[in-house]
């Protein structure tokens, strides 16, 4: 092998030895950034799903439109933040409420909102890895004074 050979193959070889740690560096990198980006999203969800929990118990308490509002910027928060399932389920809960209100259909029995609230709060807990629940509903608390 002449001079100009052992050259060539220790400048690739040194070539590859820098290449190798910065191609695992890269690729470490898009990793770690998707990893905080899905706990960021994680948290988010986590934020606006409890948001909903109670704009929607306290829109079963007291109807009043302030309690409806906040319902609305949590629909909104959900549908950007929430997952495909959760979104889909709350914003047909959501027409039907808006239909009832607007005397568009009768009012929702305690099954179908029973059926809505599960659709939904099942939607949450397995986007947020935990199991089913089989029945849930959200009670009302309105004592009369």
């Amino acid at each position: 092998m002449n001079e100009f050979q052992v050259s060539i193959i220790a400048a690739a070889s040194a070539l590859l030895g820098a290449l190798i740690p910065t191609i695992f560096n890269y690729i470490n990198n898009v990793r770690q950034n998707r990893f905080e980006l899905k706990k960021s999203l994680l948290e988010k969800q986590k934020e606006v799903y409890w948001e909903l929990m109670e704009a929607l118990q306290e829109i079963i308490n007291n109807t009043a439109d302030d309690e409806f509002k906040r319902l609305q910027k949590s629909v909104l928060k959900i549908s950007i933040y929430g997952d495909n399932n959760s979104s889909i389920s709350l914003n047909r809960y959501f027409q039907e409420l808006i239909k009832f209100s607007l005397g568009q259909r009768i009012p929702l029995s305690q099954e179908e909102h029973s059926l809505f609230q599960k659709e939904i709060l099942n939607g949450m807990r397995h986007q947020l890895g935990l199991e089913p629940f089989s029945s849930f509903e959200i009670v009302g608390f309105n004592p009369k004074k």
